[in-house]
């Protein structure tokens, strides 16, 4: 049952924000009582870091290890973004929350930031390992992860999935 909870949890807050739904909406969903999400979850900020938590975890375990080349790394990176954008006009849960930033949580707040900084470390490793400096890495990751999430959010607005396979090769012939 707690898996259930976080799995659609996890859809309504990647389609509609945190905000935008309230245990009575899961119970209902689920077709079980509101005690029984309190059970597992006594608070809705319980439940919302979980699937921060859980969600951080399997994008992280998704990231290509470093024995891999650049350009193969950027290509699996950049397809983890276009799959979100195949999935029901859902953009990535991080930055659902980075648009509630304001009324969730601070411990929260904290996860949706190491969530970006993980990201961005990743990714200025990859650019380190093509011969950049770190303080070049650093700036490039920054920009490219903002260029991502401004895509999964143009993905969306504009109801077209080919926006990540139609500037792949370019995002990789800039950065690489």
């Amino acid at each position: 049952m707690k898996a259930k909870i976080i799995q659609l949890a996890t859809n309504l807050a990647q389609k509609y924000g945190i905000n935008a739904f309230s245990y009575s909406d899961l119970a209902k969903e689920i077709g079980i009582a509101k005690a029984s999400i309190h059970h597992y979850f006594p608070a809705k900020d319980d439940l919302a870091q979980e699937i921060l938590a859980q969600y951080s975890a399997n994008f992280m375990a998704q990231l290509s290890p470093p024995e891999q080349s650049s350009e193969t790394r950027l290509k699996a990176y950049i397809e983890l973004f276009n799959q979100v954008t195949q999935t029901q006009d859902k953009i990535c849960l991080c930055m659902m929350y980075a648009s509630d930033f304001m009324t969730i949580s601070s411990s929260a707040q904290q996860q949706v930031q190491d969530f970006y900084h993980k990201n961005e470390a990743w990714l200025t490793q990859l650019f380190i390992a093509n011969n950049d400096s770190e303080e070049h890495a650093q700036a490039k990751s920054q920009l490219l992860f903002s260029q991502l999430q401004g895509l999964l959010v143009r993905s969306r607005l504009m109801h077209d999935t080919t926006q990540f396979n139609n500037l792949e090769l370019q995002i990789i012939k800039l950065y690489l």
